[in-house]
């Protein structure tokens, strides 16, 4: 099981702009990423990307506390880190290809429309509707950014976002979301395949971080899973 140092990157990258919010800063060496957000995005504000490569400069540093810090690795088992807990567990996985993408079939309705949220005031309908932030507002406009909406006739039931870059050409997944009352019909399925085929004429691979719950669907999409990813929070009160 091997992940490319582009196509980490470019995860990474493809990330960071999905959550990205007015004032983040990056920094980047060879095997960390260091990212402060500018404000937070849920509960985070300093978040560190490694490989395993890059612990001991993690432990050299000490960096801010309390933070975020994702391992990106080919070990299934989650390492135990001094001051650190684990707070959750993904899937990194790739569509190298279009051609790979197997169509679900297991979500047929003429009903289900997706849709690109581009006004603002669509995009605060759908977050009241659902009291979540299903849009982000500053994204809006942002170039790079496409975040959609499906609806069962005028009822939102789901959306998602994604990132992209012309130069790579490989696109990343973020903020898959089904209402519960939907879910279990093959609709997540049918959410993804038409994200993926709208982004397809500018897009070559499509990357994202997986949890237990969605791993089997993303599996039948055609994805395949390339490293794992473990995310700890360093305590407040640790050095």
């Amino acid at each position: 099981m091997n992940i490319s140092q582009e196509a980490l990157h470019d995860f990474v990258w493809g990330l960071i702009a999905c959550r990205y919010t007015y004032g983040t800063t990056v920094k980047e060496e060879e095997n960390l990423i260091q990212v402060t957000y500018g404000y937070p995005v849920g509960d985070r504000r300093h978040e560190l990307f490694i490989t395993p490569f890059g612990l001991r400069k993690v432990f050299k540093k000490a960096p801010f506390s309390p933070h975020y810090l994702t391992l990106v690795t080919s070990r299934q088992e989650a390492p135990q880190l001094y001051s650190y807990y684990l707070s959750s567990s993904h899937y990194l996985m790739i569509l190298e290809d279009i051609a790979a993408l197997e169509l679900s079939t297991s979500y047929k309705s003429a009903d289900m429309k997706l849709s690109e949220i581009t006004d603002y005031t669509k995009a605060q309908e759908v977050n009241t509707y659902f009291q979540l932030n299903a849009v982000n507002l500053e994204q809006i406009e942002q170039e790079g950014i496409n975040q959609y909406v499906m609806y069962d006739h005028l009822t939102p039931v789901g959306f998602g976002r994604i990132s992209s870059t012309r130069k790579s050409k490989r696109a990343c997944l973020d903020n898959i979301y089904i209402d519960p009352d939907y879910r279990k019909q093959g609709l997540g399925s049918h959410l993804c395949e038409k994200i993926i085929l709208y982004s397809a004429p500018h897009t070559t691979s499509w990357i994202l971080a997986s949890s237990q719950m969605g791993f089997s669907i993303y599996l039948k999409l055609g994805f395949r899973n390339t490293a794992f990813l473990f995310t700890y929070k360093k305590r407040s009160n640790s050095i």
